[in-house]
């Protein structure tokens, strides 16, 4: 008898994720939901990654109108910090905008390391090809 095998993802996740609710209590939902805005980050960022998260209100001290939320998020990879932080009416809209900027803020890192390295080869390339012909 043949068993299916049920196709199970296990993330096993890297990142030490702090959060700290301001002026509000922050609910499991929004915790899930900040984990799910920083999926990404798990293909590109290597092991051991801390990311500290701000979600809640920017001030208590509204009478009348909608209440205004922010979303901050500190990712501290090794030798490196990377910081967005997002004002909206809606505090899930904020978590994701915030969640798209840190990772846009990553991959431009990336970017920019990679291309360090490809000059650095290309000029010790060319310093061996002067070498070996003189």
């Amino acid at each position: 008898m043949d068993k299916k095998r049920a196709n199970i993802v296990f993330l096993y996740t890297s990142m030490n994720i702090a959060f700290k609710g301001l002026r509000m209590p922050l609910t499991d939902e929004m915790k899930k939901h900040v984990r799910t805005a920083l999926a990404p980050l798990e293909k590109i960022l290597p092991d051991h990654v801390h990311v500290y998260a701000e979600v809640g209100k920017t001030s208590n001290h509204h009478r009348s109108g909608d209440d205004i939320y922010q979303a901050s998020i500190t990712l501290d990879t090794k030798g490196h910090m990377h910081f967005a932080s997002v004002t909206d009416g809606d505090a899930y809209k904020a978590i994701d905008r915030a969640g798209l900027d840190i990772v846009e803020s990553v991959k431009q890192n990336r970017g920019r390391k990679q291309t360090l390295a490809r000059r650095g080869r290309m000029i010790i390339k060319r310093l061996t090809k002067s070498a070996f012909y003189e």
